[in-house]
């Protein structure tokens, strides 16, 4: 789990929820704007469930900006250097 999955993440929904915003002011392309905030929504979700998880309990991080210090289920530290 390295900060760059983060903000993959952050960015596929950015993009998913632009897609969605874009496919509402113009009406005549409204299926492909739908559609592909759709797959950025499911790439982001598949990048949480794939990267962003505790190294020892494996459990999925809560969804922040920037890397968590600890787990905080189970308190394990969470350093860039062994990841």
């Amino acid at each position: 789990m390295k900060p760059f999955y983060f903000k993959l993440r952050l960015g596929f929904y950015i993009l998913s929820c632009l897609c969605a915003l874009a496919s509402m002011f113009l009406a005549s392309t409204t299926w492909p704007f739908l559609t592909a905030a759709g797959l950025f929504f499911i790439a982001g979700y598949a990048v949480t469930l794939k990267h962003c998880r505790c190294p020892s309990c494996k459990r999925v991080l809560p969804s922040r900006i920037k890397t968590p210090d600890r787990c905080p289920f189970c308190g394990a530290a969470l350093k860039e250097d062994h990841l």
